[in-house]
């Protein structure tokens, strides 16, 4: 039979084996069981972070555009207007031409650049994509070059060029000098007639349209009064 006090002491015992919560050690707390770390806590992102990481890498793009164009408006204002001389004879056959429009460009005003056409293929041929409103353009057109065919007949050459030159300047920006006729003020004038009745389109392109003799080196058989038009146009660019 046992004792009072082995009963006492058995009891004891038994509740010294189970298992004991020590605070020395948070691992085994209940409340850790519960409830996580800092550490795990500090590692979950709230739903809002991804929101405004998106919303700074937006604001970066548009900052970027931004200062791209201002860059590219800048540069634009700063450009001067080009004057496009254009042929797509020998450079020599208008050289006469140039050496009379250059000193009329005043260097602080605007700038005379020569382009070459191309034979064939002038339907898709485009000048230069920095090429605008501010900017002008001279074609020269010999009619040792398939005759009178500029615009409205048969194998006319410039039919789309001169469209694509009326959209990129607009009429008022645009001049035509036809040259290597007989310098003749007679003959020039009737030329000049046949072409605004079977090429009217020309007329409806281009600003300025100048029939003349020669244009090549030390000659310039242009009328004095095409020669005031000439001066008026170019200094009309700015």
């Amino acid at each position: 039979m046992l004792q009072q006090e082995d009963f006492d002491l058995h009891t004891l015992s038994m509740e010294d084996d189970r298992p004991v919560h020590d605070s020395m050690h948070p691992s085994l707390s209940p409340r850790d069981e519960e409830f996580p770390t800092s550490c795990e806590t500090s590692t979950k992102k709230s739903p809002t972070d991804g929101k405004s990481e998106k919303s700074h890498e937006v604001q970066n793009k548009e900052s970027t555009t931004l200062s791209w164009l201002f860059g590219r408006l800048w540069s634009f204002s700063r450009r001067k207007p080009h004057i496009y001389l254009c042929t797509s004879m020998d450079p020599s056959t208008i050289s006469g031409l140039k050496e009379h429009l250059k000193p009329k460009c005043d260097p602080c005003r605007s700038i005379l650049q020569e382009q070459e056409l191309p034979h064939g293929g002038l339907d898709e041929f485009r000048l230069p994509p920095e090429a605008s409103r501010r900017d002008a353009v001279i074609l020269c057109h010999s009619v040792q070059n398939r005759g009178l065919a500029i615009t409205d007949v048969e194998n006319s050459i410039y039919e789309e060029f001169l469209k694509h030159c009326n959209a990129v300047f607009g009429k008022g920006h645009v001049c035509v000098i036809v040259h290597d006729f007989e310098f003749n003020s007679g003959a020039l004038k009737g030329s000049r007639a046949i072409l605004q009745t079977r090429q009217p389109m020309t007329f409806k392109m281009a600003g300025l349209i100048i029939l003349a003799g020669k244009l090549a080196d030390g000659e310039l058989q242009i009328s004095k009064e095409e020669i005031e038009q000439l001066k008026n146009f170019i200094t009309g660019i700015r």
